[in-house]
């Protein structure tokens, strides 16, 4: 018999454990959150093999659904930790180039025009 049975645990000792475990899934989950957001915007914006200009004619008329998750996504892990997107060496926050919707005939096409500076 292990020398602190479970069953001797008192219910206290059991939510702080419980505590313990949470604590640690829900920042496990937040930090692959921030990761695959930085993941997606590198493949957008610093992809060596397409531009964002051909990244977001690939994405056609989804790309402006995609830039509004996107954008809602760096709100909520800014809103979650203020500091998850700072990065010394990469901006994750601003968008390296504007991005427009693009307008035909008074209403989006759901495809997105990328600037140049």
């Amino acid at each position: 018999m292990p020398p602190f049975d479970e069953a001797e645990k008192t219910p206290e000792q059991h939510a702080g454990e419980a505590v313990v475990t949470s604590k640690s899934t829900i920042n496990a989950v937040v930090r692959g959150f921030v990761e695959s957001y930085k993941r997606e915007f590198n493949i957008f914006w610093r992809n060596p093999n397409s531009t964002p200009h051909q990244m977001a004619d690939a994405w056609g008329t989804t790309a402006l659904d995609m830039f509004q998750k996107s954008a809602l996504t760096r709100a909520y892990l800014l809103a979650i930790d203020s500091t998850s997107l700072n990065d010394p060496q990469d901006d994750y926050i601003n968008t390296p180039l504007p991005v427009t919707p693009e307008i035909v005939d008074g209403a989006p096409t759901g495809r997105m025009i990328v600037g140049s500076l």
